[in-house]
């Protein structure tokens, strides 16, 4: 019996997650992005322009997530009530990053970064 019961919430649990629908965000891109490129660069497999040109890159994108972080806030107090600038930015700033990245990664992983950076909904 106790089986049972366990056997139920399980496929219940895994019912509610297949209803419930994923968000992707330009950070978990970036995320993924970035552990993909440091397990490279941790290995000493990334050239050092390469690096270079990543790490440049990098801090443009957190420049300009943070300008997207302030326009959410900003409209959060009613200060302003546009963040789509601030959310296209952020995306095409995270574009240029996997252009870098590209140089260390796999064409099969770029494909999927991009992929998902198409489908971001959220900065």
């Amino acid at each position: 019996m106790k089986i049972k019961a366990a056997l139920v919430a399980l496929v219940y649990l895994v019912g509610c997650k297949s209803i419930v629908p994923e968000t992707t965000t330009v950070s978990s891109v970036m995320d993924k992005a970035t552990k993909s490129y440091q397990a490279l660069y941790c290995k000493g497999l990334v050239p050092p322009d390469v690096a270079a040109q990543v790490a440049v890159q990098h801090l443009e994108y957190r420049r300009t997530l943070d300008t997207a972080h302030n326009a959410a806030v900003a409209a959060k107090s009613g200060q302003e009530d546009n963040t789509k600038g601030a959310f296209i930015a952020s995306k095409e700033s995270a574009s240029r990053f996997i252009d870098v990245v590209q140089l260390a990664l796999t064409r099969k992983q770029i494909d999927e970064l991009r992929s998902q950076l198409e489908k971001a909904t959220l900065p």
